[in-house]
Parts: C-alpha cells; sequence; structure tokens
C-alpha cells in the first residue's frame, strides 16, 4: 500500500472529485469527507478510496476530530489534505444584498465557506507537525481576492481562507509543513447544469484565456501545489481564473 494518503474534503463536489482523481492518478490512496453520502461514495468507489466518510459536516469540529483520528489509526499518517468543502450559489444561496441576508444564512455559509476549512486544518497539523511533513491546500475563491457583490458572506469566508493559509504556513513552516491555498475563477460545475448555451457564451466572453474554470484546471494546481516541485511554495494563493480574477 501507498504510504502517501490524501484526505479530500468535499470529495463528492466538483473540484473535490477532480482534485481526488488526480492525486489517486499521481500514487496517492483517497479518503473523501463529505456531507453528500450518495455523491462520495460513487466517487469513491470509482477511485477504489480507502474511505469515504459521508456524511461528515466539516462544520463541526468534533465530526472532522473522530475522522482524522479514525483514519490516522486505520491507514496511517496522512501525507496531504486539499480542503475543497464550501459554495454558495451550488449549495442553494442566491445573491443578496448584505444587509438582506438572514442571519442563519449567514452563519451557515460562513461555517461550510471558513470554519470547514480551520476545522481540518486543526485536526490535521498537529501530526504532521509531529512527523515535521506534510501539504495543505486550501480552495478559496477569486471573490475572496476582490470580493463579489452580493456574495459577501462568501467573499469574507474566501477572504479569510486566503490570509488564514499565509498565516499557518508561517507557523508550520519550520516543522517542514506547506500549506497554499487556490483562487479558482467561475468554475464549471454541476450546478450550472442549467444553464444555457448562450448565458454561458457571455461569461465567457469576460475570461481573458476565454473559457470558464474547469475542476479539472483546479485539481492540475492542487497536484502541482503538494508536489516536490512546490517544495519551496507555501503561503501562497495560486490564482486558476483564467485571467479573471487577478490581484
Amino acid at each position: 500500500m501507498s504510504d502517501k494518503i490524501a484526505v479530500v474534503t468535499g470529495g463528492g463536489g466538483s473540484i473535490g472529485a477532480a482534485s481526488a482523481r488526480r492525486l489517486s492518478q499521481n500514487g496517492y490512496k483517497i479518503v473523501l469527507i463529505d456531507i453528500n453520502k450518495e455523491r462520495t461514495e460513487q466517487i469513491g468507489k470509482e477511485l477504489g478510496a480507502l474511505a469515504v466518510y459521508a456524511p461528515c459536516n466539516v462544520a463541526e469540529l468534533e465530526e472532522v476530530r473522530r475522522a482524522i483520528e479514525d483514519i490516522e489509526s486505520r491507514f496511517g499518517a496522512i501525507t496531504v489534505l486539499v480542503n475543497t468543502a464550501g459554495g454558495a450559489q451550488g449549495l442553494g444561496f442566491s445573491k443578496k444584498l448584505y444587509w438582506e441576508i438572514p442571519l442563519e444564512e449567514r452563519e451557515t455559509l460562513l461555517k461550510v465557506n471558513l470554519y470547514s476549512t480551520l476545522n481540518a486544518c486543526y485536526a490535521v497539523l498537529p501530526g504532521m507537525v509531529k512527523r515535521r511533513q506534510g501539504a495543505i491546500v486550501n480552495i478559496a475563491s477569486g471573490q475572496g481576492l476582490k470580493g463579489g457583490p452580493g456574495l459577501a458572506t462568501y467573499s469574507a469566508a474566501k477572504g479569510g481562507i486566503v490570509t488564514f493559509t499565509q498565516a499557518i504556513a508561517v507557523e508550520a513552516g519550520p516543522y517542514g509543513v506547506r500549506v497554499n491555498s487556490i483562487a479558482p475563477g467561475g468554475v464549471q460545475s454541476a450546478w450550472r447544469i442549467h444553464e444555457t448555451a448562450e448565458q454561458r457564451a457571455r461569461v465567457e466572453a469576460k475570461v481573458p484565456l476565454g473559457r470558464r474554470t474547469s475542476p479539472e484546471d483546479v485539481a492540475g494546481a492542487v497536484a502541482y501545489l503538494v508536489s516536490a516541485d512546490a517544495s519551496h511554495v507555501t503561503g501562497a494563493c495560486l490564482d486558476v481564473s483564467g485571467g479573471t480574477s487577478l490581484h
């Protein structure tokens, strides 16, 4: 069995599944964590994943801690953590002016998009630091770099991921642990299935590289950031937006 264990949160989502596939191709044994049981089990069967922790709500610290403890007791040390859990419109939330957002919706967006990443890192980092080895990639968003109208809370959460990543990169660097983030553009995810060809063309006309970001584009960046080629890269936020979110 490979000694390279990669945990992917949000493993049932578009970016999570693509990242899991890419890391599996690169020799990692995959453990998927997600709240969507059916979708995550489907991806797990496709990849022959070691384990599927679904439903596991990464917004709840104790659920994540139990999953991480079980993973390491059953399969060994976690080599890589990829935090892809999150979303807004893909989770059914519509764009709203900030002062018109129900507080319950605001708290859910913060938990799903920010606390999920904080929780997974909190659970995994002590082991990585002790072993003096590990790589973490946190998925932020272009809207966390410059803000998205109608998505203020989502932007705040994703912007928080960027600066959180920088902070723990500095803290964990002396222990051999690298932490980076990725800011994708508007990803061509499953929730956009009802988008018309005309709507998609209007969006893609605004992208300098001529097309919307794909989950595989993000997965390629994940693979780079956890690889030996990025051995001196930490605290970075890699823009994978086709040029729409330059910062």
